[in-house]
C-alpha cells in the first residue's frame, strides 16, 4: 500500500454500525451471489437435463 495517501476510518466507524449498513451491505452480498450463481444454476439444469434426455432416449430406443 502506498503511504502518499493516509487513510483514516475513524471518521466512518459510526456509519458502519448503523442498521442501515447491514441492510445494503446483505443486499449487495445477495445481489452478488446471484450474479455468479444463475449461470452455474443455468449451467447445471443444461447439464442436468442433457443426461436425462439422453437416458430417456436410451430407453426408447432399447425397450422398442
Amino acid at each position: 500500500m502506498v503511504d502518499a495517501y493516509p487513510v483514516s476510518y475513524k471518521p466512518f466507524h459510526n456509519q458502519l454500525s448503523k442498521p442501515a449498513f447491514s441492510v445494503s451491505m446483505k443486499a449487495l452480498v445477495e445481489r452478488a451471489i446471484a450474479l455468479r450463481i444463475s449461470p452455474l444454476a443455468q449451467d447445471v439444469a443444461q447439464r442436468a437435463f442433457g443426461y436425462w434426455w439422453g437416458c430417456s432416449r436410451f430407453l426408447i430406443l432399447t425397450l422398442a
